[in-house]
């Protein structure tokens, strides 16, 4: 019997913990999660191919955000009072 992943993901952050170890945590989190993804989806060529343009359209969405994301922290840093 397979287990349901949202039950087995941890659905609590911790807030005393530091970033660093906080994004390591969600890094780990999502690698275990795409690593069975990517398993069961690499078996057949209808399971792959859309699974593979998903990926690239995720990636591609999450490069911007993350890119606007430090952009608009690199702005307000520079921001400073007169």
């Amino acid at each position: 019997m397979e287990k349901n992943v949202k039950l087995s993901a941890p659905s609590f952050i911790d807030f005393n913990v530091s970033p660093d170890l906080k994004q390591m945590s969600r890094f780990g989190s999502l690698r275990s999660m795409s690593s069975r993804l990517c398993y069961v989806a690499s078996q057949t060529d209808e399971t792959f191919r859309p699974t593979k343009d998903e990926i690239v359209r995720l990636n591609f969405e999450f490069d911007e955000t993350c890119m606007e994301s430090l952009s608009h922290k690199e702005n307000i840093r520079k921001v400073r009072d007169p």
